[in-house]
């Protein structure tokens, strides 16, 4: 006996039936990256009198990832995930993320996710459960303006850690990854953030498994996060960038052997000149 159950989202784009068969043995998705950030495709591996059969609905854009179910020992149970308005050119409701679970505790990994490079953060919320950390929401200021990006699934408890921006920034992300064997993955089981200044934020979640400490080579500022997220985050990298404001043009003097000689120029409220003499190949 089969039960229908949703759909969920918006009512837009050609609808689609798969009808019933016995079991699932193999999911593939298509995760489309910015602008939209969301699920562009869906194909499904079934089973049905001994024979497979494949369904595949929307277009394939951006990364493909893909969940093994060792059908019939193992089954999905529930299908989880998320949708959200997406403001691009037009407005739409789209599927933003899914996650699939099975009878034994298993659950596919999370999307992909990168909030690429801002000015500075201003606020972190985290969320975390009892096996990991759940959830991540960052308050970040670009060009003037106040930037959001939301991760996971806000679930457990809630903790925020807020930034005396700009004056003061966040130079390092730390915490723990552990294997979680109820779910058969691993997770980022805590999470915790220091400041140019000195200060760190609580620990968010419970530390248990490796170490990790993400900084930059000098001290640069944390400008964006990216990684992996469902039901909970799997994975998280960042980014670092030069301390100091927005304003003034981009520059890099590329890699050389060694300096020979450093000349600033200074008035009463900051750094206006800087000159550096490079040594490469014998050769100033």
């Amino acid at each position: 006996m089969s039960k229908r159950v949703g759909p969920v989202g918006n009512y837009l784009g050609d609808a689609f039936d798969d009808g019933v068969f016995d079991g699932v043995k193999k999911i593939i998705v298509s995760v489309e990256g910015s602008p939209y950030n969301c699920i562009s495709m869906i194909k499904i591996e079934y089973e049905k009198d001994g024979k497979l059969e494949s369904r595949q609905h929307g277009t394939v854009r951006g990364e493909l990832k893909e969940f093994i179910v060792d059908h019939p020992n193992e089954y999905i149970t529930s299908v989880g995930g998320s949708y959200d308005i997406v403001r691009t050119y037009y407005q739409s409701l789209l599927i933003k993320s899914l996650i699939f679970k099975t009878n034994t505790g298993r659950a596919s990994p999370g999307n992909k996710f990168d909030d690429g490079i801002l000015d500075g953060v201003k606020k972190v919320t985290v969320a975390a459960g009892e096996y990991s950390v759940t959830y991540i929401k960052i308050e970040y200021e670009n060009n003037g303006k106040d930037e959001v990006r939301e991760h996971g699934t806000n679930r457990g408890e809630l903790k925020e850690f807020s930034v005396n921006y700009p004056e003061d920034n966040i130079v390092s992300v730390g915490g723990t990854y552990n294997h979680i064997f109820n779910y058969d993955t691993t997770l980022i089981t805590s999470l915790y953030f220091t400041t140019s200044k000195g200060f760190t934020s609580p620990l968010f979640g419970v530390a248990k498994g490796k170490d990790f400490e993400l900084q930059g080579e000098s001290g640069e500022k944390l400008r964006g996060i990216y990684g992996r997220g469902g039901t909970a985050i799997d994975a998280i990298g960042a980014h670092f960038g030069p301390l100091g404001g927005n304003k003034g043009n981009t520059f890099d003097d590329g890699f050389f052997d060694g300096v020979k000689k450093l000349t600033i120029g200074a008035d009463e409220y900051s750094i206006v000149y800087m000159k550096i003499e490079y040594q490469k190949d014998g050769k100033v």
